[in-house]
């Protein structure tokens, strides 16, 4: 799996960037605000969420992890796939998508092309509790939301729902390290 790739920007074409690592050109896909602002040459460093499809192995490439992990909140929601999930973000800000959810604001993401309104709701719908949730931890800096984010991620992946993991880490030193995070919250949980 291609989780991540620095190289400098060798094509840009309205379906992404081909950033050139080593002799290698990589074809990623990445939100329109972000080709509008880039050059050719110009180095690059992309978070990236590989998909596979039966016919394709693409890439999408965002420059904050946050806003890749937010790409993956959205595409497990029924009906927005990969292209869908790439439009929302290359429309609007991961902070003004969220505010919406949180607040129900489904005008805001039916004014974002290729989102219907019953579309808008099941996105507001399933993600409003777990967009909510992070609204919650109180962090000091964008490092330590990463670190969090990623705790939360790994709590996650051995079994807690997102309540749990969020409960378990909340009240912690947002210092800690992801894994210091995440063995601490596993003796809180033991107790």
């Amino acid at each position: 799996m291609i989780a991540y790739i620095e190289g400098k920007i060798q094509d840009i074409d309205e379906e992404g960037v081909v950033v050139l690592i080593n002799g290698l050109g990589y074809m990623v896909s990445v939100p329109e605000r972000l080709t509008e602002q880039w050059q050719l040459g110009q180095d690059v460093s992309l978070h990236t969420h590989q998909h596979i499809r039966e016919d394709a192995l693409d890439l999408y490439g965002f420059t904050e992890r946050s806003d890749l992990l937010f790409f993956r909140q959205l595409i497990k929601v029924s009906g927005v796939g990969t292209k869908l999930a790439l439009a929302v973000l290359s429309q609007l800000e991961t902070p003004v998508i969220k505010r919406a959810i949180i607040h129900g604001d489904v005008s805001v993401l039916t004014s974002i092309s290729g989102v219907g309104k019953k579309t808008a709701e099941r996105i507001v719908f399933d993600l409003k509790e777990s967009i909510g949730v992070d609204a919650e931890i109180e962090t000091g800096g964008s490092g330590e939301v990463e670190a969090v984010l990623t705790a939360i991620d790994a709590l996650m992946s051995l079994g807690y729902n997102r309540a749990e993991a969020v409960e378990a880490l909340q009240g912690l030193d947002a210092d800690l390290s992801v894994e210091e995070q995440v063995r601490a919250a596993l003796k809180k949980v033991a107790r």
